[in-house]
């Protein structure tokens, strides 16, 4: 529901809300295993790795939420 992210560009850490997924079907040929969201809205920016901790796991209690964690490196492509 709640995706975090570090913007390197701005220095910024931000979460946001979830509001599209992609069509997703349970058992098929995917690398992932769950639908990714393709549209959000932004809930909050913050400018340290504690403050946006402290939003996600306020969002996580009081939301009954279970965090979970996925790292996603994007590789520079080359040309």
């Amino acid at each position: 529901l709640f995706v975090s992210a570090y913007l390197p560009d701005s220095g910024e850490f931000v979460i946001e809300e979830a509001t599209e997924w992609e069509d997703y079907e349970p058992g098929s040929d995917d690398d992932i295993g769950y639908a990714l969201a393709v549209d959000s809205k932004e809930y909050g920016a913050y400018q340290t790795p504690e403050e946006v901790s402290e939003a996600l796991l306020l969002l996580a209690r009081d939301r009954n939420l279970m965090p979970s964690i996925t790292l996603r490196f994007e590789e520079d492509e080359e040309e």
